[in-house]
């Protein structure tokens, strides 16, 4: 259809109106049409409605009038208002627009009978020209009054009536071209654009590569500073988005372009029902053990139940609460899921808000800690942090130290050897390890490449056997003890050592893990005493931690002898 089909001028009320059809027109398209139509015979008493700057950049002049949903049928350039602002020109023109905002108590909705009717309000009168039910808007041109207060508001033989939330505005109006470029993306990949804290542009427009022409300024009002940003967020695809200001008018390119993530293996579906990850945000001091000592981040990633997911699934939640249409504010600072663009501060990332992932890693965005303790002993090195200061984090050699193949109810011992027997005497204890302290402190330094928690046994000179205390951390030469005191006071001199594993088995694996220094023999050891029936052999081998761990499969024979 021609444009003439699809375009109304409505010379009574000054308006040019995107009447029918679905066909998007060029703004020179719109242009070039009303020249035509106004430099005819029937309306040359009329000014012309749009004057031209530039291909792409255009007026509506001489006080005519265009509603924002003929917007949605205008590409290849942007259009600037020129007379909304309640200027008078003469006689035979328009005067201003204004916009009129109302409350929603007691609000009734214009009707399209409703325009180019007459609206009153306490000696103001105007005429209709367009109207926005959702937000509650009517833009009326003023013939008289100010609108200057909050009135209520009828229209004469029409239907839609109100109370002003606020005194009425006018002023210009904005609507500037953005059009995105760049390789195609992908299949499906629906754009959307934010102007606004968590406010979007109603999405009328298909999937691809877009060219709108968008409400910037608003009579006289200029929305989100003139700002917009185009997010592209399906989710098995690389995210992209990008931040522009179309305060300019005209017409602005916007680079945007996806890929498939092939990090992304699992469906929507899958990733919806993992649970217990958990984003705790706040400014924390983290030391991963490297050698950097600690540094401060302000969010911590884990797992509630340590190393249910891999940290290649942990991305992949990461980028599903992140992907188009979720519109949870749980993520920090109240802003949407498919708008969050990362830790506050910080460059964020457009392929991925809170890290990447490639080559089975994770790359952290700076400021986010991933919970060691949390994760899947097969993932203790597949990651790399940022922290607040810039610097990056590698993590140590951190290596899994397990016995498999045992039963819950065992008793698992991982010890440290010397000349074939377990070296009870790695540490002696400094001075001033009384009774009730909550730490262990040793001679010297604490290995580095003991457990980051786990037991420390401490000889009792009393019964000739080592005492047992769980540690949560250590540091330097102190153990902190983890929800318990010294129940004894040790001398100075006092042999102490930590085992690598020292547990009761709660399934067919004990696991512990610890940062690798240099290869460590130990001894492996498991037993039970249940009573006839219940109890096994003490199983006892001899193994090495190396760079790669160590991973044991216990035997367990049942001791048919034991009563």
């Amino acid at each position: 259809m021609p444009i003439s089909a699809d375009f109304t001028i409505d010379t009574t009320n000054y308006r040019v109106t995107h009447s029918s059809g679905t066909t998007v027109y060029s703004a020179n398209a719109l242009y070039s049409y009303l020249e035509n139509v106004f430099s005819g015979s029937g309306y040359m008493q009329f000014k012309p409605p749009m004057s031209a700057n530039t291909p792409t950049d255009y007026n509506f002049v001489n006080g005519w009038f265009i509603d924002e949903p003929s917007l949605q049928y205008i590409n290849g350039g942007g259009l600037k208002t020129v007379g909304w602002d309640n200027t008078v020109y003469n006689t035979s023109s328009p005067q201003g627009v204004y916009l009129l905002n109302f409350a929603s108590s007691g609000y009734t909705s214009a009707v399209s009978g409703d325009l180019g009717k007459t609206v009153t309000a306490s000696g103001n009168s105007g005429t209709l020209l367009a109207y926005d039910n959702t937000a509650r808007n009517w833009w009326v041109r003023g013939n008289s009054g100010s609108w200057a207060s909050a009135l209520g508001v009828t229209i004469t033989s029409g239907t839609g009536a109100g109370t002003m939330s606020a005194a009425a505005t006018t002023g210009e109006s904005l609507f500037s071209n953005v059009y995105t470029l760049g390789s195609p993306l992908q299949t499906g990949t629906q754009l959307y654009i934010q102007q606004g804290t968590n406010t979007l542009i109603p999405s009328y427009w298909s999937t691809g590569h877009i060219d709108l022409c968008l409400v910037i300024k608003r009579l006289g009002t200029t929305l989100n500073s003139g700002n917009v940003t185009i997010f592209a967020r399906e989710f098995g695809n690389t995210f992209n988005y990008f931040t522009t200001s179309l305060s300019g008018g005209g017409r602005t390119p916007v680079p945007i372009s996806t890929s498939v993530d092939t990090s992304i293996v699992d469906s929507s579906g899958t990733i919806s029902g993992f649970t217990g990850i958990t984003l705790t945000y706040g400014t924390v001091s983290k030391n991963l053990n490297n050698g950097n000592g600690a540094k401060n981040y302000d969010l911590v990633i884990s797992q509630a139940v340590p190393g249910t997911y891999t940290v290649q699934q942990m991305y992949e939640y990461l980028q599903y609460i992140t992907e188009r249409g979720m519109t949870s504010t749980s993520l920090t600072n109240g802003t949407q899921g498919q708008l969050f663009l990362g830790l506050t501060g910080y460059t964020p990332i457009a392929a991925a808000p809170f890290g990447t992932f490639a080559g089975g890693k994770f790359f952290g965005a700076q400021g986010v800690w991933l919970d060691t303790a949390s994760l899947k002993t097969t993932d203790l090195q597949n990651y790399q942090l940022i922290a607040d200061d810039g610097s990056s984090q590698i993590p140590p050699n951190i290596v899994s130290v397990a016995v498999n193949s045992v039963v819950s109810g065992d008793r698992v011992f991982v010890a440290r050897t010397s000349s074939g027997l377990v070296n009870t005497a790695q540490y002696t204890l400094a001075s001033g390890n009384n009774s009730g302290n909550g730490t262990v402190v040793i001679s010297g330094s604490i290995s580095s490449d003991d457990p980051p928690s786990g037991w420390v046994r401490i000889f009792n000179t009393s019964t000739k056997l080592f005492d047992l205390y769980p540690y949560s951390s250590w540091s330097g030469s102190t153990f902190t003890l983890n929800a318990t005191t010294l129940s004894a006071s040790y001398s100075a001199g006092t042999n102490a050592f930590v085992p690598l594993i020292d547990t009761t088995a709660g399934s067919t694996t004990a696991s512990n893990s610890l940062i690798y220094a240099s290869s460590i023999p130990v001894i492996v050891r498991v037993r039970k005493y249940g009573g006839a029936g219940a109890s096994i052999l003490p199983y006892e081998s001899t193994g090495t931690v190396t760079s790669a761990g160590l991973s044991v499969s216990a035997i367990r024979s049942n001791d048919a002898i034991v009563s």
